[in-house]
């Protein structure tokens, strides 16, 4: 048992042999449950911690004003003139209903609403994350570069994330805005670019995959005796075939499984994070303390550096040859790859290029409204981060329900994905009109959360599903990645907008409510898509695919010959 134990992780390194079902595919989801505490950091916590420094900063040495549960509901008191903390404590003969804004929402310094500074982070995060998949996301096909930059990602967001917990004076609000920045744009750049690069190398590597490889090239090397010609032409196409079928379909195993471990990570991180915003929640007169957010955030460094760098050692380098071409030809290559894709999906799959147009739209603005929706619930109800542990917990438990229900829905009714996705889409759009004339009670809180779950969490899966069906076989890397540019490349659009309503118009109500303009174009692309077009074309192309010689590569526009990947 030990030398067998021994001769696996000899070949962990080399990758001369690899068993993905026992390894490597599990130190694959690994990563993911390592990364679900901090995703959840990222969405929730760092933002409130940017902008619950930012609030008092601008409160202090100024006036606020106690407030019947909104922003905008009736004064329940005289305004009161900040001079010390104590001047926080809620005056007599008011009810817990009332809860106390800023007068002057600019921050001293930079001139910025308070809760613009944090809205526009998340639109410098989004905009950086997607620029740096452009230019640098070739490095996920690069051998050793994939899983040396992978763990550079790790340790840069886990020191990012660990450094707040010492940085408590509310002052230093930018400076944690920047460890904030530097650590989400490091987290989503490792996902999409290098930890994802390792699905189609892990599917190559599974044993069937193999086996089936073996079959193929088997053929190609066969002759026919009589005029040297390559022997049944038609068994090696239909071999291919079957090749990346199974690849498809292995691959669309991982994924489900890979996101069943982020979301139990995700979880168990809440279920600590909670905890510690909760029992280390400040007083009425301690505005500025938020050593709870803090160590939240430590927390999910913590929790993903452990699990992340051990699921790291765990895959396999996979040396590729070295790069041809200067500095230049690199850092142009992703752009060209984009650009590769674009073109064939213009030329070959039009379908899929109005899907993803109606895709990118709607997952565009519902993600700005998700990343700025606790923004969203502390300026207009100024809650702290414990009162929104629960709500938080709904909105988990609504999404995993809804997780459930859409997939015995989807298999019990054959075809019903695409009729399902544009449901979604259209009752989603009254959300941001729910955001500007409803959420008056504190209980719609949880309502707006509910809805969340059961709409937006479904639509992901909704529409990979539709894609999955689009995609030829031997391309889904490509369409992929290329999913995951857009994604990044536009979503930084809607918190940069909501950001400049907050700043112009002191309401994010109204930036909120500006997202409808993005959502609503996306519906005559959704609506426009015929899946049995889209049938036809991605045959079209696999035909195509299947004509060339056996020995090409699977995927499109691949840096590192496939050869070279399984050595």
């Amino acid at each position: 048992m030990a030398a067998l134990s021994s001769n696996r992780r000899s070949c962990r390194g080399s990758c001369a042999c690899c068993f993905p079902e026992d390894e490597e595919l599990r130190a694959w989801y690994m990563y993911d449950f390592g990364i679900g505490p901090i995703a959840l950091a990222i969405i929730v916590f760092a933002p409130l911690l940017v902008v619950t420094q930012a609030k008092y900063e601008a409160s202090k040495g100024g006036v606020i004003e106690w407030r019947h549960i909104t922003s905008d509901g009736d004064l329940c008191a005289a305004p009161v003139t900040v001079h010390s903390d104590a001047d926080f404590r809620r005056p007599d003969n008011i009810t817990d209903d009332c809860q106390w804004f800023p007068l002057d929402t600019k921050v001293p310094g930079i001139g910025m609403d308070y809760t613009s500074v944090a809205a526009y982070v998340s639109a410098l995060v989004l905009f950086s994350s997607g620029a740096l998949l452009v230019i640098l996301g070739p490095m996920g096909d690069i051998g050793s570069h994939r899983r040396l930059t992978l763990a550079f990602c790790v340790g840069v967001w886990g020191v990012c994330f660990a450094i707040p917990v010492s940085l408590s004076s509310s002052s230093l609000y930018l400076v944690n805005a920047l460890f904030v920045f530097a650590g989400a744009t490091a987290w989503n750049f490792g996902n999409r670019a290098l930890r994802n690069a390792y699905l189609p190398l892990l599917v190559r590597s599974d044993p069937k995959v193999q086996e089936k490889m073996k079959e193929l090239y088997s053929q190609a090397e066969e002759v026919d005796d009589q005029d040297g010609a390559r022997c049944d032409d038609n068994r090696q196409r239909n071999s291919k075939m079957e090749v990346n079928k199974l690849s498809e379909q292995l691959a669309s195993e991982f994924s489900i499984t890979t996101s069943a471990y982020f979301f139990v990570g995700q979880i168990l991180g809440f279920i600590v994070q909670g905890l510690l915003v909760t029992l280390l929640a400040p007083g009425e007169t301690e505005p500025s303390n938020t050593f709870g957010l803090r160590l939240a955030l430590a927390f999910a460094a913590v929790f993903g550096i452990a699990f992340c760098w051990h699921s790291i050692y765990g895959l396999g380098v996979r040396p590729g040859p070295p790069f041809a071409g200067g500095t230049l030809d690199w850092l142009s290559l992703g752009c060209k790859r984009v650009y590769g894709t674009l073109t064939l999906m213009r030329k070959d799959m039009s379908q899929m290029m109005v899907f993803l147009i109606g895709r990118t739209l709607h997952w565009t603005a519902v993600q700005s409204i998700l990343t700025t929706a606790t923004l969203y619930i502390e300026r207009e109800f100024s809650l702290r981060a414990d009162e929104l542990v629960l709500p938080l917990v709904v909105m988990l438990v609504t999404s995993m329900i809804s997780a459930l229900a859409l997939g015995a829905f989807v298999k019990r009714y054959k075809n019903s994905n695409q009729r399902l996705t544009l449901v979604v889409c259209c009752v989603t759009n009254l959300i941001p009109v729910y955001m500007l004339l409803g959420l008056r009670e504190k209980w719609e809180i949880y309502f707006l959360f509910v809805l969340a779950g059961l709409l937006v969490s479904p639509f992901p899966a909704l529409s990979r599903g539709i894609l999955a069906q689009m995609i030829p076989a031997g391309y889904s890397s490509t369409i992929m990645s290329l999913e995951g540019i857009l994604e990044l490349g536009t979503s930084w659009i809607g918190p940069l907008v909501i950001g400049l309503i907050v700043d112009l118009t002191g309401s994010i109500r109204w930036g909120c409510f500006s997202m409808l303009f993005v959502m609503l174009p996306a519906l005559p692309f959704l609506f426009k898509t015929s899946l049995a077009v889209a049938s036809d074309q991605k045959m079209d192309v696999e035909k195509m695919k299947v004509s060339q010689p056996p020995t090409a590569d699977l995927e499109m526009f691949q840096l590192v010959p496939e050869e070279a990947m399984n050595e």
